[in-house]
């Protein structure tokens, strides 16, 4: 079971950490004991990958570019959300920032590189 206290954290109080994504300020992580996770991500050179369990939902924040979701891609700008379930190859093209969060929250195992 999750715990049941409140968790406040400062991005500044956590450092940002390479990924398939860019560059990832994992604020709450399954260390936490949380049901989700939060990360504040720097969107840049990313790497095509799936999540055999994690579901994403990416809010950007910053900047524009396009997200690669299996065959399909799409535009995004900063106000845009998407919704990512487990199974979805994805990928951003271009520089921008978002807020993701995960489903349970995020496990390095989970994180399957594309081709």
């Amino acid at each position: 079971m999750a715990i049941r206290r409140p968790i406040i954290r400062h991005k500044s109080q956590v450092e940002a950490v390479p990924c398939p994504c860019g560059h990832s300020t994992r604020i709450f992580t399954q260390k936490d004991d949380t049901q989700v996770g939060l990360h504040v991500t720097d969107l840049g050179g990313a790497q095509k990958h799936k999540h055999t369990y994690i579901t994403e939902v990416y809010y950007i924040t910053a900047g524009q570019g396009q997200m690669e979701l299996d065959d399909t891609i799409v535009d995004v700008s900063a106000g845009h959300a998407i919704y990512i379930p487990a199974g979805i190859a994805h990928r951003a093209i271009g520089e921008f920032q978002a807020v993701i969060v995960t489903i349970p929250p995020f496990d390095p195992a989970d994180e399957h590189l594309c081709d």
